[in-house]
């Protein structure tokens, strides 16, 4: 991890409830996330799977560094159970092959 001290967040009246910054965190880099994919050209289905697929399977490891293992895939089952909950109105469908 870098020495630098870390950045505040623009957080308004989002207090200091941790999820709510890191929800806060993700709406703040979304865009510049989704610039890079298009930036480098990942606007198929496929690349745009790796490119998620990339920066979900870092953030997780780091996150297992950060809390351990088992607090980690307590936390990525919990993702898993929410996200297959999700109705069909994925993006897929809007992505080239």
């Amino acid at each position: 991890m870098s020495n630098q001290e870390p950045k505040e967040l623009n957080i308004d009246s989002a207090g200091l409830n941790p999820v709510v910054v890191g929800q806060t965190m993700w709406h703040q880099l979304v865009e510049t996330f989704l610039d890079v994919a298009n930036a480098n050209g990942f606007s198929t289905y496929e690349a745009r799977t790796q490119f998620w697929g990339g920066f979900i399977g870092c953030a997780s490891g780091a996150m297992a560094a950060d809390i351990g293992k088992e607090s980690a895939v307590l936390m990525l089952e919990s993702f898993v159970r929410i996200v297959s909950k999700l109705g069909d109105e994925d993006r897929k469908n809007n992505l080239p092959n």
